[in-house]
């Protein structure tokens, strides 16, 4: 994603605050950056003194700024530190500054209540604007900031910023230090995980029982789950796992999905392949059955909510399943004009919460079936948020091979 940003000034007597004021306040955000994105673990004197040099090259004595800098040691505030900062015209900018060193929405929400608590005895006698700065701050959780009315900060470059006649908001940078488990969320065991509680959102889980379905370790659901309770996308229910926002944990998984297909074959086939009552093509999948061969992409949707023209037949298959297509399909290779296409699949998990089509055919679950929708075109993308709304409204077109079934 591109940075957008802009910048306005709030206040009626706007005027009072010149070009280089406003440049000033940035070249402090951006030495800021400077002085703290090397070690995201500083000790509070160490922030202070960074600041405080910070604050040397962006005002200097020539400039008409006064700032201050020190050691927040109300106990009523808790801040990491209070900076003060006097400019030309006249105005105070008074700001206690919260270092985390880790944003996500959860945390975020509690620090937020928890700062509004500490403000609110403060409000009385002075007025001051607490930042909340971090290495990153991500969409969701500036929302959430927003919302609390507390200002923030990242070393991405994403702020918003509300001084007396100053508004700064930029955004839009992404992390430059992701977490190593916020890379891992779809990573190819993780996604085992994902696809049962998409596929079930509305069931308590247990971590040994989520375990056992999505067929990893413990230790992997126990990650997972830290995750997107973290990202408040799920939730806990008697200490059992419920997933709260499916869309939403969708939405990012297909942005960073990659295709599953390890190797592809594209083949043809006499056979007339138009239905899938095709006897040849039910031997085929009856032969190989379907944790080895399953519908996928635009053949999958078509089959769970017709939504897109298409004669060519897009499975997932291992080596079972293809030499099962290969025997009763009789397929040949093909460079061009294929109607069949095998993907071989790097996990086997795109065979996990299986959708049946008909007594012997199967394909890939809701999740799956959108995400490799969504990697396609813009028809494609269509299909796929078509698929979705044919789920919401009727939740029984996924009559999946669940573990209780």
């Amino acid at each position: 994603m591109g940075r957008i940003s802009f910048l306005a000034i709030a206040s009626p007597d706007c005027e009072t605050l010149n070009k280089n004021e406003i440049i000033a306040f940035f070249q402090f955000l951006l030495y800021f950056h400077e002085m703290v994105k090397t070690n995201f673990k500083l000790k509070t004197e160490e922030i202070i003194a960074n600041v405080r040099a910070a604050f040397d090259v962006a005002f200097p004595a020539t400039s008409g700024f006064q700032a201050e800098v020190q050691e927040a040691t109300d106990k009523t505030m808790q801040a990491d530190f209070l900076c003060t900062i006097r400019t030309p015209s006249g105005h105070v900018w008074s700001i206690a500054c919260e270092y985390v060193t880790l944003a996500e929405p959860r945390n975020v929400r509690l620090l937020a209540v928890e700062l509004r608590n500490r403000f609110a005895h403060q409000a009385a006698r002075e007025t001051r604007q607490c930042i909340v700065c971090a290495p990153y701050i991500s969409a969701r959780s500036g929302e959430i900031l927003r919302e609390a009315g507390i200002s923030y900060i990242d070393l991405a470059g994403n702020a918003n910023i509300i001084l007396e006649n100053l508004y700064v908001h930029t955004h839009g940078n992404e992390n430059p230090h992701r977490p190593k488990r916020e890379k891992n969320l779809f990573a190819t065991k993780s996604a085992r995980v994902l696809r049962v509680l998409i596929s079930r959102p509305d069931r308590l889980w247990g971590v040994e029982e989520l375990a056992k379905v999505a067929k990893v370790s413990l230790g992997q659901v126990s990650n997972v789950r830290q995750a997107l309770i973290a990202k408040e996308w799920a939730g806990l229910i008697g200490g059992r796992l419920i997933l709260e926002k499916p869309r939403s944990l969708l939405n990012e998984w297909r942005e960073k999905y990659r295709s599953m297909a390890e190797h592809t074959e594209r083949a043809y086939t006499l056979q007339h392949l138009g239905k899938l009552d095709n006897a040849s093509l039910q031997a085929a999948f009856k032969e190989a059955g379907k944790d080895h061969l399953i519908l996928a992409g635009v053949t999958a949707a078509n089959a769970i909510a017709p939504y897109l023209r298409q004669s060519t037949l897009t499975v997932y298959a291992d080596r079972i399943g293809q030499k099962a297509l290969h025997s009763f399909l009789c397929l040949e290779p093909a460079a061009l004009g294929e109607n069949v296409i095998i993907m071989m699949p790097k996990d086997e998990g795109v065979f996990q919460e299986s959708i049946r089509i008909n007594e012997d055919i199967w394909a890939t679950s809701i999740a799956q079936t959108y995400l490799d929708l969504w990697q396609m075109n813009d028809r494609s993308r269509e299909a796929a948020e078509f698929l979705l709304e044919q789920y919401n409204k009727n939740p029984s077109i996924a009559n999946r091979d669940a573990a209780d079934a």
